[in-house]
């Protein structure tokens, strides 16, 4: 019988904020958009943030069909949105 070779997780590829690891790929496409998606907002030099639409903690994933980008406002608005209900 022969022995699988352990799997290694490289965090090369991967970003991580909070222990929230998102494949670099899928990360760079979200950070390419140009536009906050709540708002409207252009981005130009100020950095816009990562949301996820189901939070990890309610099963969410970090696919890129539950991620999205948003200015540092409509984050902050997010998720205090999401403490009151």
């Amino acid at each position: 019988m022969q022995r699988m070779k352990e799997y290694k997780f490289n965090v090369m590829n991967y970003y991580s904020n909070k222990g929230r690891f998102i494949p670099h790929a899928i990360y760079k496409a979200i950070k390419q958009r140009t536009k906050c998606r709540d708002c409207g907002k252009k981005k130009k030099k100020e950095s816009f943030e990562i949301h996820h639409i189901i939070p990890v903690s309610k099963g969410g994933t970090n696919l890129i069909n539950n991620l999205i980008l948003l200015c540092p406002e409509c984050h902050k608005k997010r998720h205090l949105q999401n403490e009151q209900l």
